[in-house]
């Protein structure tokens, strides 16, 4: 009962709040600073607010009734803002700005909420560096790795990595490598206790400049009873100048009861000499349902979008626009799915290629040492050996593991390749192919290929007209090629063609072995395991 009371007294006193709603209109460039609770001289919790062709800079955590943007309006925070509200202790700290609307909150066309290069420098904690002889800079890292500048004068710029959350993106994006002050995008918070109208754009892109590389996106967390308009809204990645890499995406998270908006939601990566990898899209209704996106906007990437956590789980998984979903290389745990609906489209990839072990696999080959002959790595089929030459021969590793429930990474060849990395898959209606699904070994000159890895899948039905595939990789001149990995499929029902789901070995002076492919049909439930 006391529990009752307590919630309607929070009730009447919102509700004798927001009937003492005052108006305001911001027509000059206006700031609120972390600790502020009035603007001109009206309670921030009862203002209603109106942006009019002026720009409002919101530092920290602050609660409206209401906001109207308007005739070219902005709001923003300043750049790089953090605020730690537990007085030092790091257990309430604010980047950007977070706020809570009671009311509404309209966003008109030609005005915006825009946090572009507002976030990190290349000292966040996913910045991109520059090689230090000739300056090649590489973008930053945040919802999707940064990627790597141009290799000249010896030097190559390293991409940021990726950090934070899938689900409740509240973190700055982070700067590259280079001059000119490149930031990552900002972050966006805001609660709203009605409707979001966006006619305009909600925008936390990552910087860009000449000679630098591109700044990752930032966040945008939005939740809302309905979302609706015309407008925008982007975490992209920044673009890299000439030889410089670009800024990995950003993080989205929409929570709603109804969604109708008809403009973009992206978190690409950016473009430059190489092109950075996607970030992160979450579209969370109040019912549960949610579709987890992936898109690179179609441009070809040199990273990975790899995840903060081994095991996702979501309702509908999509990659598309040749996003690239994978796992960190060597992570025993390797990439766990558990999904109502897995779609990979056309131009998308799952993929564990060269994720594997190196030379310390179970499966690894070796080297001849004196002329340095390798062979390949094996794991579903047996790494051939390489020539025999200078009076011995690199050894193919030896095939291991279980055909029925493969679940371990591939192993290298000879000379440090890797094998391929380990997926595994529960899907309770449909896995959708139209794409590759693929954890195939590595080949990389003088060395012995890599040996495919593993893909375990639990479907209602698997279908699509894409590649499945864990295939050794070659081996180079005179050396061997990696065995194939192992597939087990359990589906009720299997409507893509056997002859795309590949588990050959690599070519080489001697070719792997074939690895082990295994269809079953689904005979038990499909659960969420959490443990390797």
């Amino acid at each position: 009962m006391r529990l009752f009371y307590l919630k309607l007294l929070i009730v009447q006193l919102f509700l004798t709040l927001s009937s003492q709603a005052q108006p305001v209109l911001v027509s000059s460039n206006t700031t609120i600073g972390p600790t502020d609770t009035e603007i001109q001289g009206v309670p921030l919790v009862t203002a209603d607010i109106t942006v009019r062709g002026a720009t409002l800079t919101l530092n920290g955590r602050h609660s409206i009734n209401s906001l109207v943007i308007e005739q070219g309006g902005k709001l923003t925070h300043s750049a790089g803002f953090t605020y730690d509200y537990s007085n030092g202790n790091g257990t309430d700290i604010v980047q950007g700005f977070s706020l809570v609307s009671a009311g509404n909150v309209l966003v008109e066309q030609g005005c915006s909420i825009d946090t572009t290069n507002r976030g990190h420098t290349s000292s966040g904690p996913g910045g991109g560096s520059c090689a230090t002889s000739c300056g090649m800079c590489a973008g930053g890292g945040y919802g999707g790795a940064g990627a790597n500048s141009r290799t000249y004068c010896g030097g190559t710029g390293t991409g940021g990595s990726i950090y934070g959350s899938i689900t409740e993106p509240k973190e700055l994006g982070s700067g590259a490598g280079g001059g000119g002050g490149v930031r990552g995008g900002g972050s966006v918070q805001i609660e709203i206790g009605g409707s979001l109208l966006l006619n305009g754009n909600i925008s936390s892109n990552g910087g860009g400049v000449f000679r630098s590389g591109g700044g990752s996106g930032g966040s945008v967390f939005i939740t809302a009873t309905s979302i609706d308009g015309i407008g925008n809204i982007t975490a992209n990645g920044g673009n890299g100048s000439t030889d410089m890499g670009g800024g990995g995406g950003g993080r989205i998270c929409l929570r709603y009861d109804n969604y109708s908006l008809k403009g973009t939601v992206s978190a690409f990566g950016g473009a430059g000499y190489f092109n950075a990898a996607a970030g992160s899209v979450l579209m969370l209704d109040t019912s549960g349902v949610s579709f987890l996106i992936f898109d690179n906007g179609g441009r070809t990437v040199n990273k990975v979008t790899t995840l903060p956590d081994p095991l996702l789980q979501c309702d509908t998984l999509i990659v598309r626009g040749n996003a690239i979903l994978s796992h960190i290389p060597g992570d025993t745990n390797g990439l766990r799915i558990v999904a109502t609906n897995v779609i990979i489209e056309q131009d998308g990839l799952i993929s564990a290629n060269n994720a594997g072990y190196t030379t310390n696999g179970p499966g690894s080959g070796t080297c001849q040492t004196s002329c340095h002959m390798c062979g390949g790595g094996g794991y579903g089929g047996h790494g051939s050996d390489s020539r025999f030459y200078c009076g011995g021969m690199g050894q193919g590793g030896n095939a291991y593991g279980s055909a029925v429930f493969p679940r371990q990474l591939g192993s290298g060849g000879g000379n440090g390749t890797r094998g391929g990395g380990a997926i595994h898959i529960n899907v309770w209606d449909d896995l959708v192919v139209e794409g590759s699904l693929t954890a195939n070994g590595q080949f990389k000159g003088s060395a012995g290929g890599g040996s495919g890895g593993s893909i375990l899948i639990h479907a209602k039905n698997i279908m699509g007209s894409g590649t499945i595939s864990a295939t050794g990789g070659n081996g180079s001149t005179d050396n061997g090629g990696g065995g194939g990995g192992r597939i087990s499929l359990y589906a009720d029902q299997l409507l893509m063609p056997v002859e795309n789901i590949l588990t050959h070995g690599g070519d080489g002076y001697n070719d792997g072995h074939s690895g082990s492919l295994l269809i079953r049909p689904l005979r038990r439930p499909i659960v969420a395991e959490k443990s390797p």
